[in-house]
């Protein structure tokens, strides 16, 4: 979830502002802003909420089956934040939504599976302290 977030948030923040960028009444800084404070609030939301789900599908799958946990994570990634990506792009052509879509779905299927090894890393360690 801590990686969703962050990546959220960069991810968000980018998409965010290039949607404006170019927009009437939008001047470079003013979409840059607030394309970028919109679009990281949004992605704080879609980042965290698909590295909670992704997170609690792929961690029974951890300990016995590594890879298995980890196409799990990549593909939930990919899937969420791609659907995400469809409902929050504006409704422009249909071709044009469906590319962003595929693109920050492939991104994030991209960070998840190099973030997979850190992610799915137990985080309780076995210490022995008597």
């Amino acid at each position: 979830m801590v990686a969703g977030l962050g990546c959220g948030a960069l991810g968000g923040a980018v998409v965010g502002a290039l949607s404006l960028i170019g927009d009437e009444g939008f001047p470079l800084a003013s979409a840059l802003f607030h394309g970028g404070v919109f679009g990281c609030l949004v992605g704080v939301v879609v980042g965290g909420v698909t590295g909670a789900v992704a997170g609690a599908l792929a961690a029974p799958l951890t300990r016995t089956r590594p890879r298995a946990a980890r196409a799990a994570l990549v593909v939930t990634c990919g899937a969420l934040v791609g659907w995400a990506g469809w409902f929050t792009w504006p409704p422009q052509a249909w071709a044009s939504r469906a590319a962003v879509s595929i693109g920050v779905g492939a991104a994030a299927a991209a960070v998840a599976w190099a973030l997979g090894p850190w992610c799915l890393a137990p985080r309780t360690g076995a210490s022995s302290t008597r």
